[in-house]
């Protein structure tokens, strides 16, 4: 994951990335990405498909949260990254999915309700003989 503004300008990044939990990270600088292309030319068509998904990638990332709702968003999230919820804060889930906390909270408690309808729902029904 990089700035593409920031690594092709070599100016700062407007954002920065916070990991949740302990990795391993790899770096490649602007210098050597175009050493490594100065010695293997032949690399030079993988970091085009390369930078073409990521840009995709990001286009995407930058288009969802204006064409989906909320609550969308959320639910994606949790399909992606199941123990999320276990892994960070509130706030920094609202801040990802660009909604305040107090919208989260929202959306979290109309989806425990609904799950509390249908729980009851199906305990509510008459066994049949």
């Amino acid at each position: 994951m990089t700035s593409t503004y920031s690594f092709f300008t070599q100016k700062p990044a407007h954002e920065y990335i916070v990991v949740l939990q302990d990795c391993k990270l790899q770096s490649l600088s602007w210098n050597e990405l175009n050493a490594h292309y100065a010695d293997f030319p032949q690399g030079n068509p993988i970091g085009r498909i390369v930078t073409q998904k990521y840009y995709i990638m990001t286009e995407e990332r930058s288009i969802f949260p204006r064409t989906q709702t909320a609550e969308l968003r959320y639910n994606l999230l949790l399909d992606q990254h199941p123990d999320i919820e276990q892994q960070t804060a509130q706030n920094n889930i609202a801040s990802y999915l660009g909604i305040s906390r107090k919208t989260l909270s929202r959306i979290r408690r109309r989806k425990l309700q609904m799950c509390h309808k249908t729980q009851h729902a199906s305990s509510a029904q008459p066994i049949s003989h």
